[in-house]
């Protein structure tokens, strides 16, 4: 019995501490704009979705406005690459 209950407790710490968050994701608080030399990435939606032939258009700030510098499509599984 004792080692029973030793083995559920030692099983549901490990679940606790490697579980996945439920929910939408905590917000990320904005930062500057930085360079890029290569971007690469997945597109995803609120639901972790990839997002399969989306444009994605990069933009420079400049004087208060963005001016697009390029722009990419992902692809099938919602790849970005440069």
């Amino acid at each position: 019995m004792k080692r029973l209950l030793l083995a559920l407790f030692l099983l549901t710490t490990w679940l606790a501490a490697n579980g996945q968050m439920i929910g939408n994701c905590p917000q990320i608080k904005p930062r500057r704009a930085q360079a890029v030399p290569r971007p690469r990435g997945v597109l995803v939606d609120q639901n972790l979705a990839v997002i399969p032939k989306a444009e994605v258009i990069l933009e420079r700030p400049n004087k208060g406005k963005f001016d697009e510098i390029a722009s990419l499509e992902t692809d099938q599984p919602g790849k970005i690459a440069s």
